[in-house]
């Protein structure tokens, strides 16, 4: 199964991502304050910040651990 929008707000993932991308923004607060989502139930927020993370609009359920960043290469290597 995969999780695909805010089922309280109806808002989905791919709106989500796209406002995201417009306002060159990772952060799960103000997306979720912005966009009015993840404040009922927030049982979204979790979907939200692994689709912000990944670029992914529709996320697995149970939502897999964020995958981490990796390190720039070290200048001059």
């Amino acid at each position: 199964m995969m999780v695909s929008y805010c089922t309280c707000e109806r808002f989905a993932l791919r709106d989500i991502l796209s406002w995201a991308r417009a306002h060159d923004t990772t952060d799960l607060t103000l997306v979720c304050e912005s966009l009015k989502v993840g404040r009922r139930c927030g049982m979204c927020c979790v979907f939200i910040e692994y689709a912000l993370a990944t670029g992914q609009p529709d996320v697995p359920y149970p939502c897999p651990p964020i995958p981490p960043v990796a390190e720039p290469a070290a200048a001059g290597r």
